[in-house]
């Protein structure tokens, strides 16, 4: 199954504003999800009405879906 992972455009821009090897480690990380999202994740946590959030870390930042 192809999926794809739609993210806001403040979070683009900020992606677009960090340091090259940063960004470029997003989007790596970014690609990897929209290929295997559930394989990509480093931890799981619940949102606020119980939904399951995958969390992958990239450097100091961790992307939750």
């Amino acid at each position: 199954m192809a999926y794809r992972l739609l993210l806001p455009i403040d979070v683009v821009e900020f992606i677009e504003r960090l340091p090259v090897k940063t960004r470029e480690a997003f989007l790596s990380a970014i690609h990897l999800i929209g290929r295997d999202p559930l394989g990509r994740s480093d931890a799981l946590d619940r949102d606020a009405i119980g939904r399951r959030m995958q969390i992958a870390v990239t450097g100091d930042y961790a992307l939750m879906y």
